[in-house]
């Protein structure tokens, strides 16, 4: 075996989620039912898994949910908080059987991880054989534990998100430009006007009412900016509320920060 193989396996394995994609998405859960959409101190979000602080299980699962892209995360060490991201809501919120949007925001997650987007892109989407990932794996450094552990939550992930070769997923670590990822294809950002079409989410929430009609509602905001909201009716209360948490959900995508803008551009020239 060549030396520096040998050197890897007795180091440590590249990075990878400890747990799959299930397991995340219920902590995530499990995040909205405590907490909604509120930063989180990390030592809270222990609690609520049922972790001690510092524990190596809370860990694990905090950076499973990091790399699945279900949340984002603001400061370091014991100042770090969470949130759920826009992608986690939109996986938690649309309760729709067989929801297009939901399936794809899940399959996007599962290839967030960069170890699972190389492997399904090498492959062309046709995961090989057990025996050939262990020879792959070997050669990117893992270790012989840490390969069945991997191997395990790779196919589980895949298995979860129902990810087959004819999906052609985007990833959120690839070209912003060309494969800009929306929460769901009903937003649609147009220089200064803004199109929000809600009304698969909302009745996906609701259910349909026996008497309801799909009505369009247009909103001028300022003399460059217009909104045009269309939806099922009548709306329940409970419905009206989620509406207006999901237009919120949507706030950081389509408000414009001219300050974020410029601490983004500032990073990336470094």
């Amino acid at each position: 075996m060549n030396e520096q193989i040998k050197k890897r396996l007795r180091g440590r394995s590249p990075s990878y989620p400890g747990i799959n994609l299930e397991s995340a998405i219920e902590r995530a859960k499990t995040i909205w039912k405590e907490e909604g959409q509120n930063l989180v101190p990390t030592g809270a979000a222990f609690d609520h898994w049922g972790y001690k602080p510092k524990s190596s299980g809370g860990l694990t699962a905090l950076a499973a949910l990091k790399k699945f892209g279900l949340i984002d995360d603001e400061g370091s060490g014991e100042n770090r908080k969470i949130k759920l991201s826009q992608l986690a809501l939109t996986i938690l919120w649309d309760e729709r059987t067989d929801s297009p949007d939901r399936k794809k925001a899940i399959q996007e997650a599962a290839l967030n991880p960069p170890i699972h987007r190389e492997l399904w892109d090498r492959y062309n989407s046709q995961i090989p054989s057990e025996a050939t990932l262990k020879i792959e794996l070997r050669h990117k450094g893992f270790t012989e534990n840490a390969i069945d552990e991997f191997i395990r939550e790779f196919k589980d992930t895949l298995s979860f998100a129902k990810l087959d070769k004819n999906d052609i997923i985007s990833g959120r670590n690839q070209d912003q430009e060309e494969n800009k990822v929306e929460p769901s294809s009903s937003i649609k950002t147009r220089e200064h006007k803004s199109h929000i079409d809600l009304s698969e989410t909302i009745s996906g929430i609701s259910g349909h009412f026996q008497h309801s009609r799909t009505i369009e509602i247009p909103i001028p905001l300022s003399p460059t900016e217009s909104a045009k909201i269309q939806t099922t009716y009548p709306l329940s209360e409970k419905s009206w509320n989620q509406m207006i948490n999901i237009l919120n959900a949507y706030k950081p995508s389509l408000v414009f920060s001219k300050d974020k803008d410029e601490d983004e551009e500032k990073e990336n020239q470094h």
